[in-house]
């Protein structure tokens, strides 16, 4: 499978990475990606960066060594469907991910967990709900797909998944499954923490082809269906 853009990157901001904001467009030019999103962890998690850090994202240049930068956030889903960023902050980046993460994301139940996520399905600002076939957080899957595809959201097929989490791997299948059928357009993302493994679709690029996914349905491999992607979204 190859990736016309990678929507989901950490950097250095994010203390447990370990490349640049340069390293990695150097390295998204290099193996000829068009775009890539730099999406740093949100406010509530540990090892996230201080707030200024996405204020000021604004003054970044828009594009380096050819590849278009969509500045961004790893948004913290937390119990009851709320994100850690300030709104304000929100609608002033390109790319907003909504994940959920064991310290900022505490559920009792997979009912919990469907509830947060069809909530944040509701909000206008998010664009991609990130690995959401994590097993700590089970829920009802085909009521968020089909949630995504009445909202127009996107759902993350994410490579970091299969090689941290394995066991994720059938739910990620799951997931992939219903997307195909309710025709909810994926992003393969690396969820890189090192610039080397920008790019790079593993395991999920593996198992979407295992499964005959439509490479339409897949909006990160073609740089023409980002870019309408981007233009057309109601909520910017």
């Amino acid at each position: 499978m190859k990736l016309a853009a990678d929507l989901h990157v950490h950097t250095i901001a994010s203390t447990h990475a370990y490349s640049t904001i340069t390293e990695i467009a150097r390295h998204a030019a290099d193996i000829g990606l068009s775009a890539v999103a730099i999406t740093d962890h949100g406010i509530a998690l540990e090892d996230s960066p201080h707030i200024w850090h996405f204020e000021i994202m604004k003054s970044l240049p828009r594009e380096l060594f050819g590849v278009r930068l969509l500045m961004g956030v790893e948004a913290n889903v937390q119990k009851g469907g709320t994100l850690d960023m300030p709104e304000r902050i929100l609608k002033q980046l390109d790319w907003v991910v909504a994940s959920m993460h064991k310290s900022t994301a505490v559920m009792d139940s997979p009912a919990d967990v469907t509830e947060a996520w069809l909530k944040v399905i509701d909000n206008p600002l998010v664009d991609l709900l990130g690995h959401i076939g994590t097993p700590r957080y089970v829920c009802d899957y085909e009521a968020v797909v089909k949630a995504c595809a009445e909202k127009h959201k996107l759902i993350e097929i994410n490579a970091n998944t299969f090689r941290v989490r394995p066991e994720s791997a059938g739910n990620c299948r799951k997931v992939a499954e219903l997307c195909r059928r309710y025709e909810v357009p994926v992003c393969v993302d690396s969820d890189a923490h090192f610039h080397l493994h920008v790019g790079q679709p593993g395991g999920a690029g593996e198992m979407l082809e295992e499964i005959g996914f439509p490479e339409e349905l897949i909006l990160n491999a073609s740089y023409d269906r980002l870019l309408a992607y981007l233009q057309n979204r109601p909520s910017r």
